[in-house]
């Protein structure tokens, strides 16, 4: 399973490491990542269907993402 390959193997974990930080680095070891991953991760935390996150939850989320992947872009 992908979360076992990145060392994500309980919700303690998910939720200690977070969202954002699981799905950049599923992302990074070439995992397919995208929007629903990201608000799914979100769901298993909050134990709800990602699709009953609050709308501005998810655009925290993303901003979080986008800020990240920016920062470093900027590095590279």
């Amino acid at each position: 399973m992908w979360l076992e390959a990145i060392d994500v193997n309980t919700v303690e974990q998910l939720v200690s490491r977070g969202p954002v930080d699981v799905y950049q680095t599923a992302k990074a070891r070439g995992f397919r990542a995208n929007r629903v991953l990201l608000y799914a991760l979100q769901g298993a935390i909050l134990d709800i269907h990602w699709n009953d996150i609050d709308p501005n939850l998810k655009a925290n989320l993303l901003a979080e993402v986008e800020g990240l992947e920016n920062s470093q872009q900027k590095q590279n």
